[in-house]
């Protein structure tokens, strides 16, 4: 499977522009991001690219900020390549390190992940993934059950395993993020993770103690009720993908379903949140 990369070229640029350029691009089908200095590249399945797409969003966008793109086929041969020569490790709330194969002597910490990474979102980098493990870290999870809805690269999953969960069902629809989590899974040990190609349709007919949701606005408030169907009582929904734009939103979708925010964490203007389903 071939990758389109889009390299965006912000003017001005700002963190807030930035987040705001991925947020769009997420809800249209782009599933991988790198952030440099000044350059934000995005990837996208070649099948789901279009050109009047990716103009559709520059025109959306032209009354706050500007945006030049660079557009290159990508092979799947040339991504480890790309990765090793500028994927640093990553370490969280100073208890996770979070590492490629290819990054030695690292760091000791309390919990280490090693994540081969690939065309897949949630390596850690990105905002959203680093306060979702930040919210699992404090989190009570050992003997729970746990959905990882939107898996990616597997590292919730993974964290929660190494937490001691009883069992974690990891769900994504991207060939990628499901031959990856299951690749990812078993590198790290973790034998308590079914992966599940498909979306929350294919939630198996179970519930869970915690549900973990990292993935956009317009798919957690879809699926939001699913969720809440498919949680034990007393149980959490722990979401992130989203801006703080898209709070009131939200929550006014949570509270439908007597959900209710009882930790809210930020970082460059993305959001992570633990609700509680009494």
């Amino acid at each position: 499977m071939k990758y389109i990369e889009v390299s965006f070229i912000i003017e001005p640029y700002s963190q807030e522009n930035e987040d705001l350029l991925i947020a769009i691009l997420s809800e249209n089908e782009y599933d991988s991001f790198w952030q440099t200095e000044n350059e934000l590249k995005a990837y996208i399945q070649e099948n789901l690219f279009s050109v009047e797409n990716l103009q559709s969003i520059c025109n959306s966008i032209q009354n706050i900020f500007t945006v030049e793109t660079i557009i290159n086929t990508l092979p799947e041969k040339n991504w480890n390549e790309e990765w090793e020569k500028s994927y640093p490790f990553t370490i969280i709330s100073e208890r996770c390190l979070i590492r490629a194969p290819f990054h030695l002597n690292t760091p000791k910490t309390e919990f280490e992940i090693v994540i081969e990474p690939k065309m897949s979102f949630g390596t850690g980098h990105h905002s959203t993934t680093s306060l979702m493990v930040e919210l699992i870290l404090e989190m009570d999870i050992a003997n729970k059950t746990i959905l990882d809805m939107g898996c990616g690269t597997g590292i919730l999953a993974i964290i929660t395993s190494l937490k001691k969960a009883k069992k974690i069902t990891a769900i994504d629809f991207d060939e990628w993020a499901y031959e990856n989590t299951i690749e990812n899974s078993k590198k790290n040990n973790c034998t308590n993770i079914e992966v599940i190609k498909g979306t929350a349709t294919e939630i198996p007919n179970e519930n869970y103690d915690i549900i973990l949701a990292n993935i956009n606005r317009n798919v957690l408030l879809e699926d939001i009720g699913t969720y809440f169907k498919h949680l034990n009582k007393n149980s959490n929904l722990v979401i992130s993908g989203f801006l703080q734009s898209d709070i009131e939103i939200l929550w006014k979708k949570a509270e439908v379903f007597k959900l209710l925010p009882a930790k809210v964490v930020t970082k460059n203007n993305w959001v992570a949140a633990i609700f509680e389903k009494s």
